[in-house]
């Protein structure tokens, strides 16, 4: 990933973080959340990072500390 923030990344943002390359689906972190993945579903209290959805469907949460 680039000098870019976690606090800076929004659903819908194209990222490669740690080798995984894909479309940001929500942000607990920037408090960003696509209509698929509503926050009431995703929590931050619970999920504490970003959910990545890579060009072949695949979902990758990103647990950030």
């Amino acid at each position: 990933m680039n000098d870019r923030t976690l606090a800076t990344i929004f659903c819908g943002d194209i990222i490669s973080i740690d080798g995984i390359v894909g479309e940001v689906v929500f942000s607990a972190i920037a408090n960003s959340y696509s209509p698929d993945f509503p926050k009431t579903n995703w929590d931050g209290s619970d999920y504490r990072g970003i959910m990545i959805r890579q060009e072949n469907g695949a979902l990758i949460f990103h647990h950030t500390q």
